[in-house]
């Protein structure tokens, strides 16, 4: 069995720029797709439409998404942690002590996690505003 291309494109077709994929990560009902890269974050329908970008000025390591795709958590090489909602806007950030190297947020986007180039583990949970 082998897997059937779905779409391709370049970075510079979906985005309008130039730059490459730090990561990827796609909702457990396969409608959307958070892409980290450069200094932006991207969410996609799964047909590679272009929803938001949001740009922070840090460099994107790591992005994961909730089940329904209405959470989105983005850890930075500069050590930040922020959640962002389905419209692109940031919910909450925390700084950690290192450069984040993985992050992951839980099916219902209450809880992000994340490990540091400083051997810390952190665990967070929502706040509600």
């Amino acid at each position: 069995m082998i897997g059937k291309l779905v779409w391709k494109k370049k970075f510079s077709e979906l985005f309008g720029i130039g730059g490459w994929v730090h990561d990827v990560s796609i909702s457990e009902n396969g409608n959307y797709i958070a892409v980290g890269s450069d200094d932006s974050t991207y969410l996609l329908q799964n047909d590679g439409t272009l929803l938001w970008e949001y740009e922070n000025g840090e460099s994107m390591n790591f992005v994961s998404i909730s089940e329904d795709g209405g959470s989105i958590a983005v850890g930075t090489y500069d050590g930040w942690i922020h959640l962002l909602n389905h419209s692109g806007y940031e919910q909450w950030n925390y700084s950690t002590i290192g450069s984040v190297n993985s992050v992951s947020i839980s099916v219902d986007g209450e809880y992000v996690t994340c490990g540091d180039t400083k051997a810390m583990f952190t665990s967070l949970i929502r706040m509600v505003i």
